[in-house]
Formats: structure tokens, C-alpha cells, sequence
């Protein structure tokens, strides 16, 4: 198989922080978007926006929330 098939894909770590930028931005629109309604091709593309802010997510390392950290000291 071509190169650029296997390109089209990127796992959420390889992706640039322009692109993660530009995903986030994209969602905040659509959000802001929300209160009209939408076509279903917006409606799948938030969709597919807030899976991969999940997948973001689940990649990020777990952090102790302030408060407990003030009950610690």
C-alpha cells in the first residue's frame, strides 16, 4: 500500500500542535454554532471533534486535583 494512505491517519500523538490548535478551534466553533441548528455533515464533524478531544484526553497524564493537594499540606 501507498505511504499516504498510512498518512491519512495519524495516531492523536504524532499530530502537530498546529493541527490539535486547529481541531479545537474548529470544535469551539461548532459550539458556538450549536444554537442554530445544523446540517447532519456538521453534526457528524462535532462528533467526530469530541471523540478526538476524548482520545486527547486518555492521552494526557492523570494530574491531583488542587484541593487535594491543599488537604495533603
Amino acid at each position: 500500500p501507498p505511504k499516504e494512505q498510512e498518512e491519512k491517519k495519524p495516531d492523536v500523538l504524532s499530530i502537530t500542535n498546529q493541527e490539535l490548535i486547529a481541531k479545537f478551534v474548529n470544535f469551539i466553533e461548532k459550539q458556538t454554532e450549536s444554537k442554530n441548528p445544523d446540517p447532519p455533515v456538521k453534526e457528524v464533524e462535532t462528533k467526530e471533534n469530541v471523540q478526538f478531544i476524548e482520545n486527547v484526553k486518555k492521552q494526557l497524564p492523570p494530574r491531583m486535583p488542587r484541593r487535594r493537594v491543599r488537604i495533603m499540606k
